[in-house]
């Protein structure tokens, strides 16, 4: 009876101290980071949002993060090292801006091939951009029959982590009647942290 007692006391520890199910703690590298907010959906902007406006949002966002390999990261980070300032002028409106330090990025909505960093208009490699924007998920909260209209899309093809995710919630906005007379989705701001694994 002893021994009985005992065999079942050594199977209760055995089974209650199974390891718990792995749980996540991130203590992301201050050095090894890339701060993105964007639209989490596709706009058809009528005033299209500026850089201020969209890095003024950070601090109002809990950051989803996103790992990627340590060479993968610095190949990004030393791209932006060599990117080559423009003779050009441009006014440039923006939905998709990040930071890595305290240097502030800005890519053109409509001028792909520039970006703006700490204001200043930069010529950026649409190869560039499109691994950035890749790294962030940017793509992923955008259905995949809009993306055929983007030109990196229509250049590289999808991404290879490219997964829709429906982010915000659509509003209908009603006549006095209660009758409803257009759909949007509110412009809300998505905050992305990128860092190595």
């Amino acid at each position: 009876m002893k021994n009985f007692i005992l065999g079942l006391f050594t199977l209760f520890l055995f089974t209650s101290c199974e390891q718990p199910k792995e749980i996540l703690h991130l203590k992301v590298n201050p050095e090894k980071v890339i701060k993105a907010v964007f639209p989490p959906n596709h706009l058809d902007y009528q005033i299209a949002p500026t850089c201020d406006n969209l890095t003024n949002k950070f601090d109002d966002l809990d950051s989803e993060i996103v790992l990627i390999q340590e060479e993968e990261f610095n190949s990004i980070i030393e791209r932006l090292n060599d990117l080559k300032p423009s003779k050009e002028s441009n006014d440039c409106s923006s939905d998709f801006s990040f930071f890595v330090g305290e240097d502030k990025y800005c890519s053109c909505i409509y001028d792909e091939h520039f970006i703006t960093k700490n204001e200043q208009l930069f010529e950026i490699s649409d190869t560039l951009l499109f691994d950035l924007k890749t790294a962030l998920t940017y793509y992923n909260s955008r259905p995949k029959e809009n993306l055929k209209y983007d030109p990196l899309i229509q250049k590289f093809g999808l991404p290879k982590n490219y997964k829709f995710q429906r982010a915000g919630k659509t509003s209908i906005i009603y006549d006095e009647n209660h009758n409803p007379i257009d759909e949007f989705i509110p412009l809300e701001m998505r905050l992305v942290t990128l860092s190595t694994r």
